[in-house]
């Protein structure tokens, strides 16, 4: 038999005349537990997502003079094409470098691109300036293996020499250097991704879960809520807590089976633990969460037999309600 077993047949025993009541508080703080040990468990919902790099938003060149190389269609095919979408992408980043501060010469070697072709987009303020003299290549060894080095870059493989292999065995007959040219203004782009934002502990969200939505600032709002929207368990044990504070708040105790059936069905271990606590001592669990006098004998019972609380912090503590005072 259990601590908590063996005080309360104690109790029966001693005083069968007495209602059990469980102590309010004892109740939420057991159920603060519950909750913390889920957000734990799903600690990696609380980590905001790493958006991939989207090679379609970064410039890349294969031979660091000419804008348009590394292209394997002609102009007649590709009027509105990935060559005008280049062009207008570079331009972009150019000039916003150079709205930074950045020298001609550093701009080069932040974007892999030969000094003149980048003073001439410095000096273009307006990309159709570049797109009326822009040409189209014709296409290079490097032209067919573009598409699958940008999908494996964005998954994660930016090693040059590891992405030359692949693509040697895919026909390529280049040199690592033409590769290294091609990947640098990606790692540029993916160097000046900002960071995101760190994940919340467990005892942070553990808190906003806990917490009466009103009493929450708008950023711990916010981001609970992103939290929620990416993470289905933790909706469930958001949706289980708010039933159980209401019935403890109104005093709903008669609705304490229905909880429970519901957290049976949906909850986490650690809450479904926590119902299983509760059905061990269902009577007195039912009257602390139904009495309007259960918790002032309760904090009268806890101040009398504080050595007894002291033991007993991890269990649900019990006062005695005489019948005749309910």
């Amino acid at each position: 038999m259990t601590g908590r077993g063996a005080y309360a047949e104690a109790v029966r025993v001693g005083a069968p005349n007495a209602v059990q009541v469980a102590d309010r508080w004892h109740l939420w703080h057991n159920l603060v537990g519950a909750v913390e040990d889920t957000v734990v468990r799903h600690r990696a919902d609380l980590r905001p997502p790493t958006e991939p790099v989207d090679p379609g938003e970064v410039v890349t060149d294969t031979t660091a003079n000419e804008i348009d190389c590394g292209t394997s269609t002609t102009n007649a095919e590709w009027p509105d094409g990935r060559l005008i979408t280049r062009t207008r992408e570079r331009h972009a980043a150019v000039q916003q470098l150079v709205s930074n501060g950045m020298t001609i010469s550093a701009i080069s070697r932040k974007l892999s691109l030969d000094r003149k072709t980048v003073r001439r987009f410095a000096r273009a303020h307006d990309v159709d300036e570049l797109l009326t003299t822009t040409r189209i290549a014709g296409p290079t060894l490097l032209s067919e293996h573009e598409t699958y080095l940008r999908d494996r870059f964005a998954a994660g493989c930016t090693d040059a020499a590891r992405l030359t292999a692949e693509i040697t065995d895919r026909g390529y007959r280049g040199s690592a250097k033409t590769v290294r040219r091609f990947l640098a203004p990606l790692r540029a782009a993916h160097r000046t991704r900002p960071a995101p934002p760190p994940a919340p502990s467990a005892r942070q969200v553990t808190g906003w879960l806990t917490s009466r939505p009103d009493r929450l600032t708008d950023a711990d709002s916010r981001r609970l809520t992103d939290i929620l929207e990416r993470s289905p368990a933790l909706t469930a044990l958001r949706e289980h807590v708010r039933g159980f504070a209401e019935i403890m708040v109104e005093r709903r105790g008669l609705e304490l089976i229905s909880w429970m059936t519901s957290v049976d069905a949906t909850g986490s271990p650690a809450l479904r633990s926590f119902a299983a606590g509760l059905r061990r001592d269902l009577d007195a669990v039912t009257a602390g969460l139904t009495l309007e006098l259960g918790l002032r004998a309760c904090r009268r019972a806890r101040e009398q037999n504080h050595s007894v609380e002291s033991d007993m912090s991890r269990s649900f503590s019990c006062a005695l309600v005489d019948r005749d005072d309910r």
